[in-house]
């Protein structure tokens, strides 16, 4: 760190704080405060450490200079974000919905933000208000990756969405995605809407395209072994759990399901 120029010190810090590890962040901070005082993105960051995780007699002006940064100015998203994540550790709802719809009206907030803001109005009580929500973003929403498409899967499912999920899984580009977890959650949401017929031909396609991924092929198997029970095939049913049985699987919590 001794070594260490105040650009790159100053790019060490921002990564310390964005992955959690504040005493190393107020460790470069206390070497390169005049530097860093003049970065914008570094001092948000310090306002923030001070409202969280700095000494409590600071709390109360780093909060205020985040809100003052939220209110307008190149910076606001950023000051909005940090916001959210001191509210959140202080299990602040109210504020964490505020600031969410800030971002979201600005037109900032991406896919994860607004899969966050349906669970949060639903975690507040108002379920019905966090279904309409996310019915009516998820036609305009931007799905870029696997990683976001599994983020919204979860959010609906957490919401009892489950014809949605479904709708969701197999449409457009998402149903293209080789992504293990979004299968996953496209079984969970056919067996729980009992779609034994779409269940089975999810599973054989799993083993298909997954058979060489660690633990799928069980899983797959389950899948298929239970949805050839409920459609009365006994044999094949039997058959494919004795398969997934005699696979290895190191993942307990797989294993239990």
């Amino acid at each position: 760190e001794e070594v260490l120029s105040p650009v790159a010190a100053g790019w060490m810090a921002k990564a310390a704080f964005d992955q959690g590890n504040m005493r190393l962040f107020d460790g470069l901070w206390s070497r390169h405060a005049q530097a860093f005082a003049g970065n914008p993105e570094l001092s948000l960051r310090r306002e923030a450490w001070k409202a969280h995780w700095g000494p409590a007699s600071g709390a109360a002006e780093g909060m205020a200079r985040l809100a003052a940064a939220q209110a307008e100015g190149k910076w606001r998203h950023l000051a909005l974000v940090l916001g959210r994540r001191v509210a959140a550790l202080r299990a602040d709802l109210s504020e964490q919905e505020r600031l969410l719809l800030l971002e979201i009206n600005d037109g900032t907030a991406g896919v994860p933000e607004h899969a966050e803001h349906w669970l949060l109005v639903a975690n507040r009580g108002r379920r019905n208000e966090a279904m309409r929500l996310a019915r009516e973003a998820l036609p305009a929403l931007d799905i870029r990756n696997p990683r976001q498409a599994t983020t919204v899967g979860q959010a609906l499912l957490g919401l009892g969405m489950l014809d949605e999920a479904v709708a969701f899984f197999r449409g457009g580009k998402v149903a293209r995605y080789r992504h293990v977890p979004l299968w996953l959650l496209h079984a969970e949401a056919l067996y729980a809407l009992q779609g034994w017929r779409e269940l089975r031909e999810l599973s054989v396609e799993m083993t298909m395209v997954f058979g060489d991924v660690p633990n799928v092929d069980v899983i797959s198997g389950v899948w298929r072994a239970v949805a050839d029970a409920k459609l009365n095939k006994r044999e094949s049913a039997l058959a494919a759990a004795g398969k997934a049985k005699a696979l290895p699987l190191e993942d307990a919590p797989l294993a239990l399901r």
